[in-house]
């Protein structure tokens, strides 16, 4: 497993909704709040892969969402 995908799947269930709820709220604003977790998340990712905060908001965004899904979607395969 690689650290950007052991990174969010440490995640806390809490935290993660607590994300995807900023990511909702945040989306009519078109802005990220400065002091939230998405922020706090791509912060740390940068540090991971030493890119630009900018540039990982994408990455984060759908991992996040990503997680979501995978740990909350009923399957019935």
């Amino acid at each position: 497993m690689n650290r950007i995908t052991e990174y969010f799947d440490n995640i806390p269930d809490e935290e993660l909704k607590s994300a995807i709820t900023e990511i909702q709220e945040d989306e009519p604003l078109g802005i990220i709040r400065v002091d939230g977790l998405v922020r706090k998340y791509t912060r740390d990712i940068s540090e991971i892969t030493q890119n630009p905060v900018s540039t990982e908001l994408f990455l984060v965004q759908m991992n996040l969402f990503k997680q979501a899904a995978f740990r909350w979607v009923q399957t019935n395969v």
